[in-house]
């Protein structure tokens, strides 16, 4: 600075140390006035001395006057944005001013700050954060603005705090806090990585827009890369208590980012082939259309889902069975391996209505039971014979059991007739009772063939003592 300049500046320095006193005493109306007349005093050398002076004066306790501080600050920055870090604390504060001019004009200013002085305005993040379900007038949207910007500017930091306003239970501000991630995240996607638990979590919400626009941020970040997206999908798709819903968008998501790599998400092969028999069909068709995306490329990588694949190619629901066979097209099961797959799952099928009619009329097909597990099991690991094997003999077993158990019934029925007959003859009975009564506890524990014999014995007894007892 040169003389003149230094002279200059002690004027304006003793002019403005006055007026700055003056305030402190003078009426409401001369205190506007005093203030106003303040920006004319400053040099862009004077206001890191008065500009903790100033700060001070925003805690005036007329509105109109805090108002005029605001202005002032906002021309002092203008001249020297440097040394404003005490200022952002009280201009936070005025966010709940009475007078809506002045969180309008604090709100500006500190967009203004955070443009072009972003490290200053991180310490107050917290608080500014606290304020975005503020229901007074003129403070969401540019408070919105101002928080957005700093997070383009400060991803990490801004994206760890706006997780907090991921609660589904306040369904607005965590709307808003979804919209502010994907506005910051446009430019740096990879930035959502540290919101995906939260994000992951609002798949399962109640609420609609909530789960769609999480879905979208975790596509979007999981696109450009973010490993943790599917490593959080994955335990989604294979967690034991999981909800529907956040089943359900988990793996819908899981066939947005499979189209570019499905290899994390091989390891769900087993739960998505369970998947195909859930009781949602929404489930099941999109298990399906999963599995078809995991392996669309390389067969071996679903392997262990093809049979309940198949299955589902017999799904009550159409929706299913399209998205069954679209699965089957993508995954290129030769034409071979298709044939046996279908005949095992037909001879599979087969066994299981029999032995549940069978099971149905209360004949006990243990044996029969045990060669359907095996056939499943034999099934889901591809051996397709040994399925079919296991499945005609537990058919047969059960087929077995149910006409055993009809030619026991039948011999009971017959048995209790000829008792009932020969009885009202005036012939005792009571030894072929005994026998009669023996079949019954052998038919109730399953023992058709021996009840069978039990009541043709009581048929012979009784005839028997039918002839003894008749006259020469």
């Amino acid at each position: 600075m040169g003389v003149g300049e230094n002279i200059r500046a002690a004027h304006d320095t003793a002019r403005i140390e006055r007026q700055l006193k003056r305030i402190t005493s003078a009426t409401p109306d001369r205190r506007i006035m005093l203030v106003q007349g303040l920006r004319e005093r400053f040099v862009p050398a004077l206001v890191p001395k008065f500009l903790p002076q100033v700060t001070q004066l925003l805690t005036d306790d007329n509105p109109a006057v805090r108002h005029q501080v605001v202005l002032l600050l906002t021309h002092l920055f203008r001249q020297h944005p440097d040394d404003f870090d005490a200022v952002i604390g009280p201009l936070v504060g005025q966010i709940q001013d009475s007078r809506m001019e002045n969180r309008r004009d604090s709100l500006e200013l500190l967009g203004t700050i955070t443009k072009q002085k972003p490290q200053t305005i991180l310490p107050h993040l917290v608080k500014l954060v606290n304020r975005l379900d503020d229901p007074t007038p003129g403070v969401q949207k540019p408070l919105t603005e101002l928080l957005v910007d700093l997070g383009r500017r400060s991803p990490a930091a801004v994206t760890a705090q706006l997780m907090k306003l991921l609660d589904p239970r306040r369904p607005q501000l965590c709307r808003n806090g979804l919209e502010m991630l994907a506005a910051i995240s446009a430019q740096k996607p990879k930035g959502l990585a540290r919101a995906a638990p939260r994000l992951v979590k609002l798949l399962g919400s109640k609420n609609r827009p909530i789960r769609e626009s999480a879905r979208k941020l975790l596509a979007t970040a999981g696109q450009a890369g973010a490993t943790s997206v599917p490593k959080l999908l994955l335990r989604a798709l294979t967690g034991r208590k999981v909800s529907s819903e956040l089943r359900l968008q988990s793996i819908q998501l899981a066939q947005q980012l499979a189209e570019h790599d499905p290899t994390p998400f091989v390891p769900a092969v087993r739960q998505l082939a369970r998947d195909l028999e859930h009781r949602r069909w929404e489930i099941r068709e999109q298990a399906a259309l999963l599995l078809g995306t995991i392996g669309r490329n390389e067969m071996k990588l679903v392997k262990e889902g093809i049979p309940a694949l198949a299955q589902a190619l017999n799904d009550d629901d159409d929706m299913v069975r399209t998205a069954a066979v679209r699965a089957m097209e993508q995954i290129k099961i030769s034409s071979l391996d298709y044939t046996e797959l279908q005949k095992a799952s037909e001879a599979l099928e087969s066994a299981k209505f029999v032995l549940r009619s069978v099971s149905n009329l209360g004949i006990e097909v243990g044996q029969a039971d045990k060669l359907v597990g095996d056939a499943k099991r034999s099934y889901n690991q591809g051996q397709y014979q040994h399925c079919i094997d296991y499945a005609v003999r537990a058919e047969k077993i059960a087929s077995r059991a149910e006409k055993e158990s009809e030619k026991a019934g039948a011999a009971l029925t017959r048995a209790e007739n000829t008792l009932q007959s020969i009885d009202h003859r005036g012939v005792a009975v009571g030894e072929a009772e005994k026998l009669l009564a023996q079949a019954e506890k052998l038919l109730a524990r399953h023992s058709y063939k021996k009840a069978r014999e039990r009541a043709e014995e009581a048929v012979e007894v009784a005839q028997r003592q039918e002839d003894v007892a008749r006259p020469d």
